[in-house]
């Protein structure tokens, strides 16, 4: 059975493409403690492959992220309410965007890998 799990943090890049504007996405455990971290390509991976799902609170409601093309090779995430770009997710991006390119997880837990 997939695990669903709640989407809390989110980084943002500068760039202004929607498949190029989060580097990563984030949450945690609060029962054990334990905090999780994966890349935009890492998250794409674990929804496409049916491992889990992802999702988030936005303006009191829960959604699931899903993922979106914007053409034959550009995979992102988005909520399954947000039209092209995924402001829902921006919406969590708390820090300031991280310039240059997409940054790799530090950390991804148990659960996550293959």
């Amino acid at each position: 059975m997939p695990h669903h799990h709640h989407i809390t943090r989110v980084g943002a890049t500068a760039r202004p493409e929607p498949y190029a504007c989060i580097a990563y996405v984030g949450g945690g455990d609060a029962a054990n403690g334990t905090e999780w971290r994966l890349s935009q390509a890492e998250a794409v991976d674990y929804i496409e492959s049916g491992r889990g799902r992802l999702w988030l609170r936005c303006e009191g409601r829960s959604r699931w992220v899903v993922v979106a093309r914007l053409n034959r090779w550009h995979k992102y995430l988005k909520t399954q309410d947000d039209e092209d770009m995924p402001w829902s997710l921006l919406g969590l991006a708390a820090e300031p965007p991280i310039a240059g390119t997409e940054r790799r997880s530090r950390r991804t837990l148990r659960y996550f890998s293959t």
